[in-house]
């Protein structure tokens, strides 16, 4: 990112006022003239400079000045002693043109703009509210009754330089954006330079990315929110973590911690600052593009700087990717491991043993992590329940089962359906044959899987699948998804209590009867909200990306291969 200039020059070129100079024609000593001076420097956003113009020999009739400005004035204010803003007035036929009247009045009241004018000095104050470039001006004395040009200053003025903060970062790369990459936190200094004749005692920075930013770069504020980790410091003092505010407007801000301005004996007073951002592997790889602003403790714009992030993707670990689950007719489990790639979301398949064709069913309680972790819970055709506990090695990635008790015959359908009620521990739902919905809730001992079970509702035979698909709508609590016979969709989302269990049920969609199969297995594109998988009668497997809102609950389906018929069971 190139660097801002520390001063940016405001040209006022005046043909009227020359720091302490008379301009005019030769025969000026018998008729008007105009002498002025200006500061050499104001500070943006500072207090404002004295504009000192003198008139010489007015005349007698109603008249005024008239300050025009070619080029506009963008960036400056003009006050007079009272403190009251001179409008500055578009020039008829010009689109950058304006001019600013002193003394325009009719202060006699006589119909005239204007009086007649004294000798003398009349002071303006010029200011600075936004970085402003170069303008030139032009001082003329105005009749007020004909509106004609009485005189006009032939001499520029000096220069007005603005003393502007240089926002930049103290080991900023030749190019911007600056590089981001996925798990692994980067720091960016900022040390702000302030060549003012009044450094403000303390500043307030904020690095913000706009609606439209966040949009053209793929992302959501919700989204790097969450998922882009910051830290802030002030000089010497600890990092703490700064956090993200998501705004009305659809922007996201981060605010650094307020900081005072170091005034070092010699040199420039400048404000050291520094980020770390650390993107996480569910923040996609692309660009990000903000905007560094500083303001001073009232709050007023000192400078602002463009800055963008590259995030490039990398492959995340283990721990962070979800696998799937698959047996074959022959009783072989598989796995496929997670890749956290949307176009390829697993890998090739793996073999994990043989003689899983006793079990009628089998359901994951939390889906099964890539580092080998997650229960697996089984029923055997005599009902017996056995769980088989998380290694934590994906190559061998279950402990020795562990059974749980007999009698769970009496089920038509076990569910894996997460940590419901928000006691560290997965739980397992359970369809009885008159339709009961019941609750056993994990313990997290393996000798002891489970509480004694809870009714939470009757009628849950209307549905012909019921899918433990985690947090879809990213509240925190993990939600099920129903089909019923008529192939309609439904989300129940997650309370945390047990009664009730779920919250009233919300539409999806309908035509889900062309799926045999649909299975929650979590996170499978490393985004942040669980995703769906559907096998259709074909043997087609196809993903449905979660979105993390219950409005639009996926992304449209996704194929990802064909032949998935071979499995009598995933999970």
């Amino acid at each position: 990112m190139p660097s801002q200039p520390r001063m940016r020059a405001v040209l006022i070129s005046a043909i009227a006022i020359a720091a302490g100079l008379t301009t005019g024609p030769a025969v000026a000593d018998t008729g008007p003239s105009v002498t002025g001076s200006l500061p050499q420097s104001i500070d943006i956003a500072g207090a404002p400079g004295d504009m000192t113009v003198t008139v010489t020999n007015p005349p007698a009739t109603d008249a005024f000045i008239r300050l025009y400005f070619p080029g506009g004035t963008t960036g400056l204010t003009i006050t007079d002693t009272n403190g009251t803003v001179l409008p500055a007035t578009p020039v008829t036929g010009n689109t950058t043109a304006t001019y600013v009247d002193v003394d325009r009045a009719d202060s006699n009241n006589n119909g005239i703009p204007g009086a007649p004018l004294q000798a003398g000095d009349v002071t303006l104050h010029i200011s600075a509210t936004y970085p402003a470039y170069g303008a030139e001006m032009q001082a003329e004395l105005i009749d007020g009754a004909t509106g004609h040009t009485l005189y006009v200053a032939t001499r520029p003025i000096p220069a007005i330089t603005v003393n502007e903060p240089d926002l930049r970062h103290a080991t900023e790369a030749d190019s911007n954006p600056y590089p981001l990459t996925q798990g692994q936190p980067a720091d960016y200094p900022l040390d702000v330079k302030l060549p003012m004749l009044a450094p403000p005692a303390e500043t307030r920075t904020t690095l913000t990315f706009s609606a439209a930013q966040l949009t053209a770069g793929g992302y959501t504020a919700a989204q790097v929110a969450a998922n882009l980790h910051a830290t802030c410091s002030t000089d010497a003092n600890p990092a703490t973590t700064c956090t993200w505010t998501q705004n009305a407007d659809g922007s996201l801000t981060l605010s650094y911690p307020q900081a005072a301005t170091v005034f070092p004996a010699s040199g420039t007073a400048h404000v050291p600052l520094d980020l770390t951002l650390n993107p996480y592997y569910w923040l996609h790889a692309g660009t990000l593009t903000g905007t560094l602003t500083m303001r001073n403790a009232d709050g007023a714009v000192l400078a602002t700087a463009p800055q963008s992030f590259q995030i490039t993707a990398q492959i995340p670990p283990e721990n962070l990717t979800w696998d799937l689950l698959g047996r074959d007719s022959s009783g072989v489990l598989w796995q496929y491991r997670g890749t956290g790639q949307p176009s390829a979301p697993f890998g090739g398949r793996e073999k994990i043993g043989a003689g899983w064709g006793q079990y009628n069913a089998i359901t994951s309680l939390a889906g099964q992590r890539g580092d080998g972790t997650g229960d697996l819970v089984t029923r055997d055709t005599t009902g017996v329940l056995w769980l088989y506990p998380g290694s934590g090695n994906n190559a061998a990635p279950f402990k020795p089962r562990v059974r749980i008790g007999s009698g769970w015959n009496a089920y038509t359908t076990l569910v894996g359906a997460g940590d419901l009620t928000g006691d560290g521990h997965p739980d397992l739902l359970a369809r009885d044959h008159n339709g009961v919905l019941w609750l056993y809730q994990g313990t997290g001992n393996a000798a002891s899987a489970f509480k004694p079970r809870v009714r939470i509702s009757s009628g849950w035979n209307a549905y012909t699948t019921l899918i433990g698909a985690g947090d879809l709508t990213g509240d925190g609590h993990p939600d099920l998804l129903a089909r019923d016979t008529s192939g309609v969709l439904w989300l129940y989302t997650g309370t945390a209590h047990t009664s009730p269990l779920y919250n009233q049920r919300i539409r999806i969609s309908s035509g889900w009867n062309t799926y045999s199969t649909l299975i929650g297995v979590r996170d499978v594109t490393d985004d942040g909200h669980p995703d769906l998988l559907a096998r259709d009668h074909n043997g087609v497997l196809w993903l449905y990306t979660g979105t993390g809102g219950s409005n639009l609950l996926f992304k449209p389906r996704t194929r990802i291969g064909s032949g998935w018929n071979e499995y009598n069971a995933l999970s």
